[in-house]
């Protein structure tokens, strides 16, 4: 599944993956403990790996200094990379309001323009409270980790501010975290714009200003199934639940005809590559578009599942579509709420439904049919947990154009 890594969000571990373990009883740290072949130990937290396979871990800048005697060299190289990527931002930010025709609202490019430029100019420049370590993966001889819960604590005491959380227990840091009443237990802090920026290729760049055109100029949405995909109306639109409890019932009415007729049902061939994604790209492609976001559908009421499946994609420079996040959810439709339901039953549209079914000889029994409703609600479940997820997503990566930092697995289509 190709995902965002949202650095000190969902500090997913990719590099070394198979070196991590859970931390043993006397190790206490909310953090994690990057051990290298020669010993030395690094004290942060995992963010993923950058484009040259390293893995990038995040700490704090006072950790460092204390425990690092080459953090002047590595804070000078930091810093010449935040001018190389300042000037990025600046020459780049440039040529996009050279065809100000294309941003309706120049002004968040502008913005964005004059926050480099002022950088560019400063002498002095306040040092990041969080800072990116590099280290070569195959240098790595074990990751010690405190697990989801002890990293979530980990985040919000680098967020709140906590002195010397590196070296503090688990249980004194929990106790002032409850005194901060900050929810730790089931959220994760926002952390991005704390790093130092780093300088972006040309495909980390295309992404980021595909989300923002998302944002700031026109959200490119598709829904449907299969392979067929129509333009949603705004963004994160409801799906259209008529015609999916259609399809589910036209299904069922198709089963009965082959039933009756003794035609053997066709089935679909299987294939490895989302029909849908590529034709969410193609619908884009002729509206002009170099991004989009597609959603599709697979509900099924024999099994009485709704799965909804979204990616959001964007074209290359050398016109190759890349995926940059995918989330799928599977719903059950025997464990949907009662008033979604009901709200779906009153739909004139699916009124008409029950009726042209009936008229194939259901008769009064309307299981069937009630079925395909309790999908269709959890198709809308599923959909509006995916919508969540990918709104999060999008408002992360609308404020600036270097951070966060933006990092996915390779997912070409």
């Amino acid at each position: 599944m190709t995902v965002v890594i949202a650095p000190m969000q969902e500090p997913v571990v990719r590099a070394q993956a198979n070196l991590r373990v859970a931390s043993n009883a006397t190790n206490k740290s909310i953090f994690e403990r990057i051990t290298m072949k020669n010993r030395k130990v690094i004290v942060g937290l995992m963010v993923g790996t950058d484009r040259d396979g390293n893995a990038l871990v995040a700490v704090s800048r006072v950790w460092l200094q204390k425990n690092e005697p080459l953090y002047p060299k590595l804070a000078q190289e930091s810093e010449d990379r935040e001018r190389i990527s300042y000037t990025q931002i600046r020459d780049r930010v440039k040529e996009l309001l050279k065809n100000r025709d294309d941003w309706p609202a120049p002004r968040v490019l502008e913005m964005e323009l004059e926050r480099a430029e002022k950088w560019l100019e400063a002498t002095e420049h306040i040092p990041s409270q969080l800072f990116f370590v590099t280290l070569p993966k195959k240098e790595i001889a074990r990751i010690d980790s405190p697990g989801p819960s002890g990293i979530r604590q980990a985040q919000w005491a680098w967020f709140t501010g906590l002195e010397s959380p590196e070296t503090t227990n688990a249980t004194s840091i929990s106790k002032l975290l409850e005194e901060e009443h900050v929810p730790w237990r089931t959220e994760s802090p926002e952390l991005g714009d704390r790093f130092p920026a780093r300088p972006q290729d040309d495909r980390e760049w295309s992404a980021r200003v595909a989300l923002f055109r998302y944002s700031y100029v026109e959200a490119i949405a598709f829904q449907g199934t299969n392979d067929l995909m129509v333009r949603a109306g705004i963004r994160d639109a409801t799906l259209e639940l008529g015609p999916i409890i259609s399809q589910l019932l036209y299904s069922q009415m198709q089963s009965l005809l082959n039933d009756l007729t003794r035609q053997a049902s066709s089935k679909l061939t299987d294939d490895s590559k989302p029909l849908w994604l590529q034709a969410g790209i193609r619908e884009a492609e002729k509206l002009g578009k170099d991004y989009m976001r597609a959603t599709s559908v697979t509900a099924s009421s024999r099994n009485g599942e709704a799965t909804v499946e979204s990616s959001f994609a964007f074209r290359l420079p050398d016109d190759r579509w890349e995926t940059i996040w995918t989330v799928k959810e599977t719903q059950d439709a025997n464990r949907q709420d009662r008033k979604t339901v009901e709200r779906i039953e009153k739909d004139p549209q699916i009124e008409s439904l029950k009726s042209a079914f009936a008229a194939l000889g259901s008769g009064g029994n309307n299981e069937q049919i009630d079925q395909a409703i309790r999908v269709g609600a959890a198709t809308m479940q599923a959909q509006q947990n995916i919508d969540s997820q990918f709104e999060k997503v999008r408002q992360r990566y609308m404020k600036r154009l270097d951070l966060p930092l933006l990092l996915w697995e390779t997912s070409l289509r």
